[in-house]
């Protein structure tokens, strides 16, 4: 007939109150666990980033000594040393400081050699540097006997 009667409305009515008591409840369940989700994750990085770090085998120490920055492990122990080296024409070198010049250890070069007709490559120790001016220098290398270079 399209009414309803009294017991079929209250019966709506319970329906849809238990629906809506339903839903805030898997609401609220699923904020929980989202919740728990984050703290669980948040956990696991925080364990993870120290365990990293206890483990950690190669640390940079900076001492603020002779040593600036040096290279160690987790005691402490510097692990490695090496002297730090870069290209610099040869021509350059009567410009060079007094600390610059006496960190000079070894000398490369190239040149072509007329007799051969070929372009050769040598290496020499630098025995000593002595500035004359600010345009003038001059090496002493030891590869074979000592020889002078003067620019």
């Amino acid at each position: 007939t399209g009414w309803l009667t009294i017991r079929q409305l209250f019966d709506v009515l319970i329906f849809l109150h238990k629906d809506l008591r339903y839903r805030r409840r898997l609401r609220r369940a699923m904020t929980w666990a989202g919740a728990l989700l984050g703290v669980q994750l948040l956990i696991n990085v925080l364990l993870t980033l120290c365990i990293v770090w206890m483990l950690k085998e190669i640390h940079v120490k900076e001492d603020g000594g002779s040593t600036g920055v040096a290279l160690t492990n987790n005691g402490n122990d510097i692990l490695r040393v090496a002297s730090a080296s870069f290209d610099l024409p040869l021509y350059t070198a009567p410009v060079l400081s007094a600390y610059d010049r006496s960190a000079v250890k070894q000398v490369h070069f190239e040149y072509y050699d007329e007799v051969d007709a070929s372009r050769v490559q040598e290496s020499a120790y630098v025995l000593s540097f002595i500035q004359y001016s600010r345009t003038s220098a001059e090496l002493l290398f030891e590869h074979g006997p000592p020889r002078r270079t003067l620019m």
